[in-house]
């Protein structure tokens, strides 16, 4: 069972990755982040059967470095007084924007998940 997971876990980095490609999701965006953390922690599980300490240790490494970006997020939301809401939090909400991301590709779901900055800017 904890090969599975580490399987998983390497899917999860390699769609992260894609999608950070693809301008699906930036690195300014907690969700990255969090997705990083996911990917890490199976990984790090799918470690347990057949351990190798360099493994370990980036894996580790993801986890800290991406708690530490979620942290600074977070804190530049709050400077720039955005913070979440209880709405953007509903399960219902959340669901509906994760289903427009990745299973409506295009512009049109891009753009409603970066109206912040032009795609221009991140070259």
């Amino acid at each position: 069972m904890p090969e599975i997971i580490g399987v998983i876990g390497f899917g999860l980095s390699v769609l992260n990755y894609s999608l950070l490609t693809l301008r699906r999701v930036t690195n300014d965006q907690v969700r990255y982040h969090v997705l990083n953390i996911c990917a890490a922690a199976c990984v790090l599980t799918g470690l347990m059967v057949h351990f190798n300490l360099a493994a370990a240790m980036v894996q580790t490494f993801w986890i800290a470095i991406s708690s530490v970006g979620i942290v600074l997020r977070l804190y530049e939301r709050a400077r720039a007084g955005r913070s979440l809401t209880l709405g953007a939090l509903r399960p219902q909400r959340v669901a509906a924007n994760w289903i427009q991301l990745f299973i409506c590709p295009g512009e049109a779901a891009f753009a409603t998940h970066n109206a912040r900055a032009p795609a221009d800017e991140y070259y």
